[in-house]
């Protein structure tokens, strides 16, 4: 993580080794599914993803990962998997704002680029996009939520 953009007022990201964090509970391999990760949130506490949209530097959520807020990055090294944090609606409580993380191949947003949403599956991006990815944009936005 080189610079951040946008954002303002955001937490700075976090950050951690997988290794570590699955060592200690290897339950929370299993946050990333909505279902069981509401269920099990009580237990688990923070995770990977749970917030804030992940970024893993191997497949299937595995290796490095770092957590960021809405904003733009430049980052270097790979990103093989991205975690989208998913929220069940609140019936009568409106509309509520959406995930959205767009991978870029050049700077400040230019190239050749791949977009997630709430509820894509990001488990393992195909290597040749993932060692090329220079910048990341995480925003949100006002959608309908199912």
């Amino acid at each position: 993580m080189a610079e951040e953009r946008g954002g303002s007022g955001a937490q700075g990201p976090r950050s951690g080794d997988d290794a570590e964090t699955y060592r200690r509970n290897p339950l929370k391999g299993l946050a990333g599914l909505p279902l069981i990760g509401d269920l099990l949130e009580p237990f688990l506490g923070h995770y990977p993803g749970k917030d804030l949209p992940a970024f893993f530097s191997a497949p299937h959520f595995r290796g490095r990962w770092e957590e960021l807020g809405p904003g733009s990055y430049e980052r270097g090294g790979p990103v093989r998997s991205v975690l989208v944090p998913s929220r069940r609606g609140r019936p009568g409580k409106g509309p509520r704002p959406r995930w959205v993380v767009t991978l870029y191949t050049g700077p400040g947003g230019t190239g050749t680029s791949m977009r997630f949403e709430e509820g894509d599956d990001a488990s393992e991006l195909d290597e040749s996009f993932a060692v090329r990815v220079a910048s990341v944009r995480v925003e949100r936005f006002l959608g309908t939520g199912a």
